[in-house]
Formats: C-alpha cells, sequence, structure tokens
C-alpha cells in the first residue's frame, strides 16, 4: 500500500511533455525512469534507463508536473538518458 503524499507511479512532465515516471520515492531522492510518449498514442512506453535526483530540487522546479497515469503503461527496452530530457 502507498504512502499517502507519495510520488510513486507518478509521471513526470516537463514543460508538457512526459519524460518519466517516479519508481521510487524517499524523503531526500526521486528514482525517476525514463518514459517516451508521442501524441496519438495510447501507450507510455517506459525505457529501462533510470536516474536519482534530489527530491528537493525537482519538487521546486516550476516546469515540472507529476500526474496520474491515465494512459497504459509499458516497459521496453531502449538506449538513452533521462538527461537528455530533462536538460541536465
Amino acid at each position: 500500500m502507498k504512502e499517502q503524499g507519495t510520488l510513486k507511479d507518478k509521471l513526470v512532465e516537463v514543460a508538457g511533455e512526459i519524460v518519466g515516471m517516479v519508481v521510487e520515492d524517499n524523503k531526500k531522492t526521486l528514482l525517476i525512469r525514463k518514459a517516451h510518449y508521442s501524441a496519438g498514442n495510447e501507450n507510455v512506453l517506459l525505457m529501462e534507463n533510470a536516474m536519482f535526483f534530489d527530491r528537493a530540487n525537482i519538487m521546486n522546479a516550476y516546469w515540472v508536473k507529476f500526474v496520474d497515469p491515465k494512459l497504459s503503461i509499458r516497459s521496453v527496452n531502449a538506449l538513452g538518458d533521462i538527461r537528455d530530457f530533462l536538460n541536465i
């Protein structure tokens, strides 16, 4: 059972584009798994790459939103890095 207020399983949206999903949430860090979504597609594709982020920095960034998934989620193997999407 998820704790109240946790971000686990929420999609990460940056500047209106879905870029990841929170797979682990603790007091200091978020583990965000890279995701790909294209308009017109009914699936969010979770990639194999994930990265830890400082929770306070992500929570205070006005361009980052956490949304409940309303689309089906699929996992696929893919190359790449979430840094490319978050521009870090």
